[in-house]
Parts: structure tokens; C-alpha cells; sequence
């Protein structure tokens, strides 16, 4: 059975997050398997939180700003590959670029453009990470990101390191830090 995480930030802008909670409510009512975690940074609480989950079984992790439709929820669930990401826009208010961007990065580390089909550098906005990808990138052994890292980046490199890539989903999921 697959796990959908919800991490989220508490009193951090929560206008942001008001669908994604919405999007936790109408799946836990379809019956789906959610947990809703509430994590106060990228580089300890979050770490925490989904290391406690991994290793159990095949995980969906919903960002608390990444709005995906139930559709998008279930083409990740039900998707043949170790790693799944949903595509979603990066805002300048993010990246400092003139114009969004998809939320992944190709093997020079670029940003890919629409349509492109697997990234080794991907973000986890909406993200399914199968028990084989999990065991790749062991989070059970890592008790604080090395500094300057994202988690998304450190996972993604050590499940690069293996051969595996995100298989990237589209359409573009709606994300709500604009």
C-alpha cells in the first residue's frame, strides 16, 4: 500500500497552503492511506518526519504549497517506475530567474523544459519513491543534511549515483509559493 505524506509548515503562509489541505481532506475521505505531518524547517523537522516513514512502504510525498489534482495522485501511485515526480513551476520569487521554471534539473544540473520525460535532479513538491528507491537513498542513516544540501537534492543524488532517475509527470501541477 502506498503512504501519502503531507508535510506542511504550520503558520507559514498558510494561504498557500489552504488546497494542498484541502486536496488531504478529499483523499482521506476516498479512503486513501494519508498522514498529515507537520515539519518547522527543510533541514532537521522534515528529515525527521520522513524518515520515521521510511523503509515501510512506497511513499507519495504532497508538499504544503504543491497542488496536485486526485488524477495526478493516482498516475503517481500507480506509475511502473522507482521514482515519480510531478511537474510543477518554480516562481522567480524562488529561483531568481526572469521566468518559471519546471521544478527539475537535468544531468548538467539545468532546468528541464516541459515535456522532457526523466530528470536525476528532481524536487519533491509530488513525488512517489518506491521501497527500491528508498533503500537506494537510505534516509534511516542520515541524521542532518550536510550543509548547503536540499533534501530533495541529497536523495536525488544518491538515487542518480544508483542509475535512478524521477520519471516526470505531466500535466503541470499548480504550486502556490508565486
Amino acid at each position: 500500500m502506498t503512504l501519502i505524506l503531507f508535510p506542511y509548515k504550520p503558520n507559514e503562509r498558510p494561504e498557500d497552503q489552504l488546497e494542498t489541505t484541502l486536496l488531504y481532506g478529499t483523499l482521506k475521505d476516498m479512503r486513501f492511506n494519508c498522514l498529515r505531518l507537520p515539519t518547522t524547517d527543510q533541514r532537521h523537522e522534515y528529515v525527521r518526519v520522513l524518515r520515521e516513514n521510511w523503509l515501510r512502504e512506497e511513499l507519495v510525498i504532497i508538499e504544503h504549497d504543491v497542488v496536485p489534482t486526485i488524477d495526478m495522485v493516482n498516475w503517481l501511485i500507480k506509475c511502473d517506475h522507482s521514482i515519480c515526480a510531478q511537474a510543477f513551476y518554480l516562481y522567480p520569487k524562488s529561483t531568481n530567474l526572469k521566468e518559471p521554471v519546471i521544478a527539475h534539473r537535468d544531468a548538467s544540473e539545468r532546468w528541464i523544459k516541459q515535456g522532457v520525460a526523466y530528470a536525476p535532479y528532481w524536487s519533491l513538491g509530488a513525488t512517489k519513491i518506491t521501497l527500491l528507491a528508498q533503500k537506494v537513498a537510505d534516509l534511516t542513516r542520515l541524521d542532518e543534511l550536510p550543509r548547503g544540501k536540499w533534501l530533495d537534492g541529497w536523495l536525488s543524488e544518491k538515487c542518480a549515483a544508483a542509475g535512478l532517475f524521477a520519471h516526470i509527470h505531466y500535466p503541470v501541477a499548480k504550486h502556490n509559493h508565486q
